[in-house]
């Protein structure tokens, strides 16, 4: 069996590490004071997907730059907010 680690990033930032890449859900970097990571710190990373719980910016505000880095990272959300994300 692999190893899971899950790492809390400060205010609603999580990561999940697994064998194959991370799992960012809500990845709040950029205006999060409590984030011990900086964006460019994330985006060296290998990301295998991105979790949005809700639409708040607390919790999707570097999605869009984070995607830009790779266009194939899936986003994992509910339908109004994936709705967002197709039209950036």
């Amino acid at each position: 069996m692999n190893a899971i680690e899950v790492i809390f990033h400060g205010h609603s930032f999580f990561e999940i590490v697994l064998e194959q890449g991370s799992i960012l859900v809500d990845p709040y970097i950029t205006w999060n004071s409590q984030c011990d990571l900086i964006l460019n710190d994330i985006c060296k990373k290998n990301i295998i997907a991105i979790c949005i719980t809700h639409g708040h910016k607390d919790h999707t505000w570097d999605t869009i730059a984070i995607k830009k880095i790779d266009q194939n990272i899936p986003i994992y959300t509910v339908t109004w907010v994936a709705k967002y994300f197709t039209q950036c």
